[in-house]
């Protein structure tokens, strides 16, 4: 057996019991180290992806929304098109009222 002094790793005169229980002795707390780093990183992830799908659920409603009230109202060209189309309907109402009076006055006078 070796002195508490040495490395049971770099003693020449270990065995392979020895190696592997001192191997075995060392790797345990890294081994929860690392389990308990990938259990975290789980959780991390988990929360990202819990955040991403509640975030973008809610922005892809605002985005409909968004589209829908730019579909409910009315564009330049249409007011445009629209006024000139009462513009051009008030002309004929007001050459038609020239017109009937002119020929009233024609059949009084």
């Amino acid at each position: 057996m070796t002195s508490p002094t040495t490395n049971p790793a770099t003693s020449p005169t270990t065995s392979m019991e020895e190696l592997d229980m001192t191997t075995t002795k060392t790797a345990q707390p890294i081994a929860k180290r690392v389990r308990a780093s990938l259990l975290r990183d789980q959780q991390v992830l988990a929360a990202l992806l819990l955040f991403s799908a509640l975030t973008g659920s809610s922005r892809g409603k605002h985005l409909q929304e968004q589209q829908e009230d730019r579909e409910a109202g009315v564009t330049t060209l249409e007011i445009a098109v629209i006024a000139l189309g009462l513009f051009l309907l008030a002309g004929v109402v007001v050459a038609a009222i020239t017109a009937a009076v002119n020929n009233n006055l024609g059949q009084i006078g």
